[in-house]
């Protein structure tokens, strides 16, 4: 009780400190917003786990509450998380994810992805078909049943179609990850989804590279096909993973000569990463995802980047799930609520559908065909990706497609991490109280 009204005299003095703030004071307000998120989000996230849920949602809960769309609905200053912070903090955000992208590849042995090959890509094949069949045929069923559907026909119906479906099959490694190393699961369905998102995340990224292509097509009639889109696509995967694999010999080569501040080393190969490969058209998640699984199982130095990591993963942790939950427009929730819920809905119940149909072909064990499910739900940071690169290639559908995206996130990223919390325990993977750490930096 007393730290619950410790937290209560903090907010109540930030909110009066912005209040008297000059408007042009953006840097203060930035730095001030920070440390609201690594105090209140960090003991709230305490409190989440009090009431049986995984502390990424007592982070994600304290950003949808502090920021933009509810606080800052009722007055700006409310919002300790405005708009203008959360953008000051982006950066913040982007190395967290690389870190975790980073974590996620460290996560993933070898020697589980060899034991689990065929039911892995099984379950990626599974879900993919079904996701991306599914969610085409509800949103060209569904062009006169919802709103946000309306107007929308021929040609750029289809491409909206296609859109929706290859969005809808990405899911979030970083959530995943976290669930796992909070609750120390360790299984076949820990393995499972572990190294599906890790793995899909490459299939999924080609796949939409590819529709986009020809959405253009069927978006707007007489246009050619743009074969660069192909080209590029290839570059993006093959040079990322080879750079993947520089940066993960430059790291075994800093720990065997040097040894010494290994977590500032690897801070500034996510900042790199995620700050300046984009320009060069490579994906810096990809590229830190490989580094981690080849530091991991390729040289003698995966311990020491994992306890690096690990080490020093709690702020990663509120920093990044906290900012995704002040991202969440809960505003574009309310305006394409009958379509989002749609298709929330009928993602998850086909991400069910193909898991549990993968891993049935493939013979994988009993728990994965019941319970590998519930770590697919989530979506975050890939999937937002492609809805703003969807807005940026088709501006006549392309603020639909983002808006409604941008409530499915919402509403999954709510759901998700409850959901993969309890499919662990079902599965008995996941350790109990009082055995289980409290957060993820006590591992």
């Amino acid at each position: 009780m007393r730290r619950v009204l410790g937290l209560l005299a903090v907010c109540a003095l930030i909110v009066a400190v912005r209040l008297a703030m000059p408007a042009e004071a953006s840097a203060a307000a930035a730095a001030m917003a920070l440390g609201f998120v690594l105090l209140v989000s960090f003991v709230l996230g305490r409190v989440a786990t009090r009431l049986g849920l995984p502390t990424i949602t007592g982070y994600i809960l304290v950003g949808m509450v502090t920021g933009p769309f509810l606080l800052g609905w009722l007055h700006p200053a409310l919002a300790v998380l405005g708009h203008s912070a959360v953008s000051s903090l982006r950066l913040l955000d982007g190395v967290a994810l690389g870190l975790i992208a980073l974590s996620a590849g460290g996560e993933l042995r070898l020697a589980a992805v060899r034991r689990h090959a065929r039911t892995i890509a099984a379950v990626i094949a599974g879900q993919v078909l079904l996701v991306f069949a599914g969610v085409t045929m509800l949103v060209l069923a569904g062009a006169t049943l919802f709103p946000s559907l309306q107007g929308v026909a021929g040609g750029s119906l289809v491409a909206m179609a296609l859109l929706f479906a290859v969005i809808a099959t990405a899911n979030s490694p970083a959530t995943a990850l976290a669930i796992i190393q909070e609750y120390r699961s360790e299984g076949p369905v820990t393995d499972v989804v572990l190294a599906v998102t890790v793995v899909k995340d490459v299939v999924v990224i080609s796949l939409f590279t590819i529709v986009l292509a020809f959405a253009v097509l069927l978006a707007r009639p007489g246009a050619a096909f743009d074969a660069a889109f192909l080209l590029e696509l290839g570059w993006e995967v093959a040079g990322s993973v080879a750079l993947g694999v520089g940066l993960a010999w430059l790291v075994a080569l800093y720990v065997r000569r040097v040894g010494h501040e290994l977590p500032l080393l690897i801070l500034g190969v996510a900042f790199v990463a995620v700050a300046v490969l984009p320009a060069l058209h490579l994906s810096g998640l990809l590229a830190l995802m490989v580094a981690g699984f080849v530091i991991e199982n390729f040289t003698a130095h995966g311990d020491d980047l994992i306890q690096a990591i690990e080490r020093h993963s709690l702020p990663v942790y509120v920093v990044f799930f906290t900012i995704a939950g002040a991202s969440l427009d809960l505003g574009a929730l309310g305006a394409t609520l009958p379509l989002a819920l749609a298709l929330a809905l009928v993602r998850g119940l086909l991400t069910a559908g193909g898991t549990a149909l993968g891993a049935r072909l493939a013979h994988a064990p009993a728990a994965v065909q019941r319970h590998g499910w519930s770590g697919f739900v989530a979506q975050a940071g890939v999937t937002l990706g492609f809805a703003i690169l969807v807005e940026q290639r088709f501006p006549e559908i392309g603020f639909t497609v983002k808006t409604v995206v941008l409530a499915v996130i919402a509403l999954n990223q709510l759901a998700g991490p409850v959901l993969f919390r309890l499919g662990l325990f079902w599965a008995g993977e996941a350790r109990p109280e009082p055995e289980r750490a409290v957060n993820v930096a006590t591992r």
